[in-house]
């Protein structure tokens, strides 16, 4: 009988192992000495390679990556700029709201009177002459609240002056108008 060679590689490149075994006793010594001992082993590299995929998974898979702590990072961020853009739309909602109410309450009210006190003027225009002159009193003291309420009411609105000049033009303005001395330094 020929030794029993293992090769190991392909055709133009391999490892060639001869073994010595030439009685079929000593094959089947070496091949059941190699079956018993993979036997042994094979519950230990078993758990080793399945201990290798799982840590590899839950690498892969938890907080542990970094792509998955980046991504998780981004979520937060999102979520904090949503509820931001929500916070922000809702006070502009409020404002506006309290704003339409503050109209109606008061500007509109006195402006609803004015226009009341004026028609019952030119009603007694001809027969009542003292009442035309009460009621145009009271007309011109109406006009006058409505105004300082719709004054006071535009002074939370952005003035025109911001949105068509800019900023700095806004307070350069404000300062003139400002009834305390004012000094104002806006460089760029």
């Amino acid at each position: 009988m020929r030794p029993t060679t293992l090769t190991v590689g392909s055709p133009r490149s391999h490892i060639a192992l001869t073994l010595g075994l030439t009685s079929p006793t000593e094959r089947l010594a070496f091949g059941t000495a190699v079956g018993l001992l993979l036997l042994f082993t094979l519950p230990l590299v078993t758990r080793a390679c399945v201990a290798a995929q799982a840590g590899l998974g839950q690498t892969l898979l938890s907080d542990a990556s970094a792509s998955h702590r980046r991504i998780s990072g981004l979520e937060q961020e999102r979520d904090i700029a949503r509820a931001r853009t929500v916070a922000a739309v809702t006070a502009e909602a409020t404002a506006l709201r309290r704003l339409e109410r503050d109209i109606h309450d008061g500007p509109q009210q006195r402006l609803v009177r004015l226009a009341m006190e004026l028609g019952r003027a030119q009603h007694h225009l001809d027969s009542r002459p003292e009442a035309v002159r009460a009621a145009l009193a009271d007309a011109i003291v109406q006009t006058e609240e409505a105004l300082d309420e719709l004054r006071a009411l535009s002074r939370g609105i952005a003035p025109p002056i911001l949105v068509d000049r800019g900023l700095r033009a806004a307070l350069t303005a404000l300062a003139a108008r400002s009834t305390v001395p004012v000094e104002l330094d806006a460089d760029p």
